[in-house]
């Protein structure tokens, strides 16, 4: 991208992100979890579906459709500019789903060969039991094919799917330029805008697939989805920009933050520097492209906006001072012998096991103490 290209603006933008027990939370967590837990992902009222084709869909149609509905009411007069919005997705390999589908298929024809290869190889007869064994795993845990597998399986039907839900006539395609895959969607985004098209919904997505590692940091799973178009296109439009951002070639090392490169993850910082730069702080971060030099994202706040002030020194309490909590611990031990006196005139505390022997105590506690 040239330095003096025109910066993008963000008009909005939403993501979902599993929490700690896999319930989808929209937004931007915290904290987030590994993993969605797919029994727990619901299609919004708005998005109407065949039960079957629900059922069949991958994950990142899910997410896509749950995004895109709770993005639509933060644009105004989004209906206006239906005709002139297009939607880019950045989605890496194969998706869980069709991981799924072709398990299925693959273990049928394992079977089948170990089976032929016993006939006739007497010394191969073990591999029969295994073979079965391989067969009822798959069949008992995958969902069958049918008729809108094929549908919910292919990756370039998730932006698909999302358009024909917001009823936008645009483009919609997915990017899949390996780890480059979410900067190479914006970079996509910024010619759609030059070619005069209004509105770019654009972002990333990773559902992990059977046998990925789920030990690396969170989340391993997640949507970001964000409206994006230039400075001049949402004056004339009436859209109030969340933030700036600029595309610029990182040619050399840079001192500023580079998540790890994961969809999941690098759309959860893309989320995270959106809203900061909409509270007033400016940040950058740095993703890696399928060219030699990675991009760098610039996200400054929305032009005309005032950067909040510093916090001033106060007075009295000091409300950054970390509060430390502490918690009594009951240690058993045998009742000393001696002189009940000793404790007369001093503080004396009785933990008792419920409300009746407490009164109990209460009413002996100064024969206790010696008095």
């Amino acid at each position: 991208a040239a330095a003096r290209e025109e910066a993008l603006v963000v008009v909005a933008a939403e993501g979902v992100f599993p929490e700690a027990r896999g319930l989808p939370v929209q937004g931007v967590p915290e904290v987030p979890g590994a993993r969605f837990d797919p029994r727990a992902l619901r299609l919004p009222p708005s998005v109407r579906l065949l039960p079957d084709i629900a059922e069949d869909m991958d994950v990142t149609q899910h997410l896509g459709l749950i995004a895109a509905s709770a993005l639509v009411p933060k644009l105004a007069g989004f209906d206006t500019l239906r005709s002139s919005t297009a939607l880019v997705l950045a989605l890496e390999g194969k998706t869980r789903r069709g991981v799924e589908a072709a398990q299925r298929v693959l273990a049928e024809s394992t079977r089948r060969r170990l089976r032929e290869h016993a006939q006739r190889v007497a010394s191969a007869a073990p591999l029969l039991s295994l073979a079965e064994r391989l067969q009822e795993a798959v069949t008992r845990t995958l969902r069958p094919s049918g008729p809108y597998t094929l549908q919910g399986m292919m990756p370039n039907v998730t932006p698909g799917r999302i358009a024909g839900a917001l009823d936008t006539k645009g483009p919609n395609f997915v990017v899949d330029a390996g780890p480059g895959s979410l900067a190479a969607s914006f970079r996509a985004s910024r010619a759609l805008l030059d070619s005069g098209f209004e509105l770019v919904l654009v972002g990333g997505a990773h559902v992990l697939r059977p046998g990925e590692d789920t030990a690396a940091s969170a989340p391993g799973e997640g949507l970001a989805l964000l409206a994006v178009t230039t400075a001049e296109k949402a004056r004339q439009k009436g859209l109030t920009p969340l933030c700036q951002l600029h595309l610029s070639d990182a040619a050399r090392p840079e001192a500023v933050a580079t998540p790890p490169s994961h969809l999941a993850r690098e759309a959860l910082a893309l989320l995270r520097a959106v809203r900061a730069a909409s509270e007033g702080h400016a940040s950058s971060l740095v993703l890696p492209s399928e060219a030699a030099a990675p991009v760098r994202f610039d996200f400054r706040p929305p032009p005309g906006a005032v950067s909040p002030p510093r916090p001033e020194a106060t007075e009295g309490f000091e409300q950054s001072t970390p509060i430390q909590y502490h918690a009594p611990v009951l240690v058993e031990r045998p009742v000393p012998a001696g002189d009940p006196s000793r404790w007369r005139g001093r503080r004396v505390l009785f933990l008792a096991q419920d409300e009746s022997l407490a009164r109990e105590l209460d009413a002996q506690a100064e024969v206790l103490c010696g008095a």
